[in-house]
């Protein structure tokens, strides 16, 4: 009994005191065990789930100063959904650790499942760099908290070499590329103009190729603007949709270069679609009675097409393949598709060749006077030498300085007060123990009075002022607009714009730029504005609203079109004439010659070059060295955006059409880089605005008409180019 007692006894004891905490401590370890792997489940969405990823590049190189398209891609073995938002930072190869990036863009949110997913993604223009690369910081952002995804190397604008990107669409994803598609893409390259191309020492220009299949092509016509030309094959056009060529059309027009092709199965919208790049010349595809599309009558193998303010080749028999550039056909599609400058274009089709290779330049002390500017060393962008003044011109100007004489007087009272009048007057009241308090108290109420009147004479509010540049088709129908936009920002604030269907481009301090959205169909950019620093910014839409101007463009164009020519626009019409048409006042620019004083600080740089005008009653462009009167030629934004700035070798060739010349012949300097040889860009809505060029100044058939209105804001810009051919 007693045995039993004890023992039953004992055994209710363990299970009163000694059993159960022992099994609520075994019960807390095993929930702790439990509770942590869900955790991390939670977290990666699944036990023992993986997620990697990491950013590429579409191509090797990235065009200059254009968007950049680049995969976001997500390897996840995990068998939960995992939903988060895409944040990349990208930030300079030496970036040192806490360095603020260049700029980031945090995404849509994504939903992951099982397995690789891929995300394309446009990104605004990103600064050249010495060696072509930058680094991506990827993070997902979940609701659980941000996941490190690690740091990928993208390439990025090289500093030295001037980078097209060609995109080549295919008809099928994960097939090998097509060997007569992959000769076409290598017979359309820009460098198949340079003398250099097979030196492996010199690196001046090249053209990166991406591969897309059809249904990874832009649904959005900006998306397009990551491309300078974009080839697109028959089979490839059959397997488009009506909304894919949509897109395409409308970045043609805008200003794109496509070479495309035709193949059998095409349908009444692929025809429509041909036929409208023609802009009204005509058709360039008819139906043929068994089915299918043909050239149109007295259509070549190929039709070079001007939609718009674009261009556009249709290869309706191709060329056959080349070795080494030597078919004309080829060496004609490339230079139109390139835009080629027409005092080129006998070159570029005799020799295959353009002179890209720079001649040698004297020495300073020995540069004749006729070489207006020194000469650029490379075909890389440049920063137009009237961007400072030109946002110089759109500050506003009843902006007002602390007058110098306030600005003394307070810092001699200053000085008085922290001065004698402390030491005398705590002297006085036997209290100069106060000086640690007083000289504290002095200070901060004169930084308080001076920061009172700076906002007083400078003001706190913003200002905002625009040039819109408005591009018009040879129907009269508007087909793109660039804004370029300066902030003078009364306080130093970060602020927050919405952009639909839009590129934005931060022209001065793209660091301080962030975007947050779907770019370019609908995001939001958040920037930081310093307090009287002007901020300059660009979009460019193809989604032009409706025109606040009626420009009557047939005011410009005798009932001959033929017969038309800069003299009939500038010259023989008087201006008033011109003014009634238009339906109001404004200033009318052609062919970059600025008729009108107004608005000379907006049109013109400070530092201008003089030419002289004269010889047999006709207007030209002379050195300052010849009979006549010294004009100035416009320079400034809005001249720039008009065509490239004429050469003194393209002077001295004007000139001496009209008679021998008493000096020498100037070389062929490379006074606008690249635009020495090529007219015009595809629209990249580019910081330093080499898009917005639209004439060829070496062509005398084509010539362009600019109307400038004054508007509560800045300036609007209608510009249209004509064609005597």
């Amino acid at each position: 009994m007693n045995v039993n007692g004890r023992a039953g006894g004992s055994v209710k004891a363990r299970r009163a005191g000694g059993i159960a905490p022992a099994y609520s401590v075994v019960h807390c370890v095993l929930l702790l065990l439990l509770v942590l792997p869900c955790s991390s489940m939670a977290q990666s969405g699944g036990g023992d789930a993986k997620l990697k990823g990491r950013v590429f590049s579409t191509t090797v190189r990235k065009r200059n100063a254009g968007p950049v398209t680049v995969i976001v891609q997500f390897d996840y073995s995990g068998s939960k959904l995992v939903e988060g938002v895409i944040d990349l930072a990208l930030m300079p190869p030496n970036a040192q650790p806490g360095a603020l990036p260049l700029y980031s863009y945090i995404g849509p949110e994504v939903a992951l499942t099982t397995g690789t997913q891929s995300f394309r993604v446009m990104l605004p223009s990103m600064p050249q760099t010495a060696d072509g690369q930058v680094m991506a910081r990827l993070t997902l952002r979940t609701k659980e908290g941000p996941l490190d995804l690690g740091v990928s190397q993208i390439s990025a604008p090289d500093l030295w070499t001037r980078t097209f990107v060609m995109a080549v669409v295919e008809p099928m994803a994960g097939a090998n590329p097509d060997k007569g598609l992959m000769q076409t893409a290598q017979s359309l390259r820009f460098e198949r103009f340079d003398p250099d191309k097979g030196n492996p020492n010199v690196r001046r220009v090249g053209t990166a190729a991406s591969y897309m299949p059809v249904e990874e092509t832009p649904q959005h016509p900006l998306a397009w603007c990551s491309y300078d030309l974009v080839v697109l094959p028959g089979p490839a056009l059959a397997l488009m949709r009506e909304r894919q060529l949509d897109a395409l059309r409308r970045w043609v027009e805008g200003g794109g270069s496509l070479c495309v092709g035709i193949d059998s199965g095409l349908k009444d919208y692929h025809r429509k679609f041909l036929n409208g790049l023609a802009a009204g010349a005509g058709p360039v595809v008819v139906d043929k009675p068994d089915g299918g599309l043909a050239p149109a009558p007295g259509v070549r193998d190929y039709a070079m097409l001007r939609p718009g303010v674009g261009r556009a080749v249709v290869l309706l028999n191709p060329p056959g393949p080349e070795k080494d550039g030597e078919l004309r056909e080829w060496r004609e599609i490339a230079a139109f598709a390139w835009r080629v400058r027409k005092e080129h274009l006998a070159g570029a089709l005799d020799t295959g060749l353009l002179p890209l290779r720079p001649p040698p330049q004297p020495s300073v002390a020995n540069r004749p006077s006729w070489e207006e500017r020194p000469t650029i060393g490379g075909l890389g962008p440049v920063t137009p030498d009237s961007l400072q003044p030109f946002i110089t011109s759109m500050l506003p100007q009843t902006t007002r300085l602390v007058p110098f004489k306030l600005v003394i007087c307070l810092l001699a009272a200053f000085l008085l007060i922290v001065g004698p009048v402390d030491y005398y007057l705590l002297g006085w009241m036997k209290k100069r123990r106060f000086t640690w308090v007083t000289l504290p108290l002095a200070c901060v109420g004169f930084t308080v009075l001076m920061v009172l009147l700076a906002n007083y004479y400078m003001g706190r509010n913003d200002y905002h002022s625009a040039l819109t540049i408005i591009d018009v088709g040879a129907d009269n129908r508007p087909v793109r607009r660039s804004r370029i936009e300066i902030a003078f920002s009364g306080s130093t604030t970060r602020v927050r714009q919405p952009v639909e269907s839009a590129l934005f481009t931060a022209v001065s301090k793209p660091e301080m730029l962030a975007c947050q959205g779907r770019v370019p169909a609908a995001y939001e950019v958040h920037q930081f504005l310093r307090q009287w620093e002007p901020q300059a910014n660009r979009t460019m839409t193809f989604d032009v609203p409706t025109l606040a101007h009626r420009v009557n463009w047939a005011a410009f164009v005798p009932q001959e079109y033929e017969s038309a020519t800069r003299t009939d626009l500038g010259l023989v019409r008087a201006r008033a004439e011109l003014s009634n048409k238009l339906g109001g006042e404004a200033t009318v620019i052609c062919g970059g010659e600025v008729m009108g004083h107004s608005y000379e600080s907006l049109l013109l740089t400070v530092g201008s070059y003089y030419y002289d005008v004269g010889l047999g009653g006709r207007r030209e462009l002379h050195p300052i060295t010849g009979p006549g009167r010294p004009v100035r030629v416009a320079g400034g934004i809005v001249g720039q955006t008009i065509a490239p700035g004429l050469s003194a070798y393209e002077i001295y060739a004007r000139q001496q059409a009209h008679g021998p010349l008493p000096y020498s012949q100037p070389p062929r300097a490379w006074s606008n880089g690249l635009f020495d040889f090529a007219s015009r860009l595809s629209p990249s809505n580019s910081p330093v605005f080499e898009d917005l060029l639209l004439a060829d100044p070496s062509d005398s058939d084509e010539w362009i008409v600019c109307v400038v209105f004054k508007v509560s804001d800045g300036y609007v810009v209608y510009r249209k180019v004509y064609r005597t051919q």
